[in-house]
């Protein structure tokens, strides 16, 4: 799937359609999942980020249970 005005799409995007069908906070978990491993090639990382991030996990491990 190509996102419009991209030549190619993002390398996350698989995952975060196939999360999407199971919910908005996972696909939401997956992009910032996404940039958290990624976060040597970010120039900052936002607090907001790392909060989202931790927060997000423990919602999708609480729902697992």
């Amino acid at each position: 799937m190509l996102i419009k005005g991209l030549r190619t799409s993002p390398p996350y995007i698989k995952e975060l359609n196939n999360s999407l069908h199971d919910s908005l906070t996972k696909a939401a978990f997956t992009y910032i999942d996404y940039l958290m491993q990624h976060k040597s090639q970010l120039k900052v990382v936002h607090p907001w980020l790392s909060e989202s991030y931790i927060d997000l996990e423990e919602r999708l491990n609480q729902q697992k249970m």
